[in-house]
């Protein structure tokens, strides 16, 4: 009783604190007259992209151009790049007024992230500590992603109702609720991977399940040869100027290695010698939820693209860390990487710096997997089944 109460406590926090952020922000924005969230201009642009000249132009990128000079809206490396799936949200909204659709999905997400602070705040339940869990859905990636209207938090969403319906036994739901991460298949691609190392086959099942109908659903949006221009674009994606100009800001290797002046080589040989340790862990580990922390962690910091917004994933293997009080050096590391999290503030396009508190956690939570398991994570602790 004791823990619910606690749980409950922390999840009344988070609403009221981060409703009035959501709640002052969006009247600011839309009192003020100020174009809202770049991120969410995209969207919106995008699903009046397609209200006007049909799916089959949704990936032009001189009518995306014009689209987004027609809503006030000049950024040198603005393009909707997302599937031709999401147009299930943003082609409704696309009817409304920019504003109006801006505060429409700035409420979807924050319902969203009240939706994951609830299943994360069940599945590891912090006690007289439950201040940590406020401390990091109030962190800078999770308002930096309300505020720029971004789709982040659905991310953080998949992997939570993933990880609950693992919890309970039902990996083909839980593979068919990790498709939503397709909306960055980047992340989606290296946590497929480690789950097939893993051995997580039946997850995979329901994965492949929900992808299927992704791509029903976005044939349904675009046709066949709109898929064929979405690749295409995709491919050409460096030339279209988005990537040179915002690598310095991803919050990975690759940003990192960029500030360094590295080439690309280096970039994929760490990445991948990540994804092969992390692989390697999730085999040795018997605790579920820690293979999953670490598979999580690794995608965001190997991915070969990245946000500041996406951090939000590590609120995942950051409650994990908290909730392992037993493991002082992996809740150490945890509370190190809350300080970057919620003190750039100030200067949100410093994550290259940050990446390197990342991997510090990483490196942790890859130690804590290779560990050889005690007699209480053999007895599997709260939160930690077997699928």
């Amino acid at each position: 009783m004791q823990r619910d109460f606690h749980g409950t406590r922390a999840w009344v926090a988070i609403f009221f604190i981060l409703g009035a952020f959501t709640a002052t922000l969006t009247h600011h924005l839309i009192v003020a007259g100020i174009t809202p969230g770049l991120d969410f201009a995209s969207f919106y642009a995008a699903g009046t992209l397609y209200h006007r000249h049909g799916g089959a132009e949704l990936y032009d990128r001189s009518l995306q151009e014009s689209t987004l000079k027609a809503l006030h809206v000049h950024h040198p490396d603005l393009y909707y790049v997302h599937p031709p799936f999401e147009m299930l949200a943003f082609a409704p909204l696309a009817w409304l007024p920019l504003n109006t659709a801006y505060a429409l999905w700035t409420a979807f997400n924050f319902i969203t992230l009240l939706a994951s602070a609830a299943m994360l705040l069940r599945m590891f339940p912090l006690g007289p500590r439950w201040y940590l869990a406020v401390i990091c859905f109030l962190s800078l990636p999770v308002l930096h992603g309300l505020g720029e209207g971004e789709d982040s938090c659905i991310l953080l969403l998949s992997v939570c109702a993933c990880y609950l319906l693992m919890q309970r036994l039902r990996p083909l739901a839980a593979g068919v609720a990790l498709a939503l991460m397709a909306i960055k298949f980047h992340y989606l691609i290296i946590l497929a991977v480690l789950l097939f190392i893993a051995g997580k086959y039946r997850v995979l099942k329901g994965l492949v399940i929900g992808l299927i109908g992704l791509i029903v659903l976005s044939i349904a949006f675009v046709g066949v040869h709109g898929i064929s221009d979405y690749i295409r674009f995709l491919r050409t994606f460096n030339a279209n100027g988005l990537v040179p100009m915002s690598l310095q800001y991803f919050p990975n290797v690759r940003g990192f290695f960029h500030r360094l002046g590295w080439g690309q080589i280096p970039t994929l040989v760490t990445s991948a010698a990540m994804v092969v340790a992390a692989g390697y862990a999730m085999r040795r580990s018997k605790d579920n939820v820690l293979s999953f922390s670490l598979c999580i962690t690794t995608a965001l910091v190997a991915s070969p693209y990245g946000h500041i917004a996406d951090a939000a994933l590590l609120v995942f293997p950051l409650l994990v860390a908290f909730q392992n009080a037993a493991r002082s050096l992996l809740a150490t590391a945890a509370m190190v990487i809350i300080i970057p999290f919620v003190i750039m503030l100030s200067g949100s396009y410093q994550w290259n710096l940050c990446f390197l508190v990342f991997f510090l956690f990483l490196a942790v939570l890859f130690r804590e997997c290779i560990r050889q398991p005690s007699a209480a994570v053999a007895a599997q602790a709260p939160g930690v089944t077997t699928v």
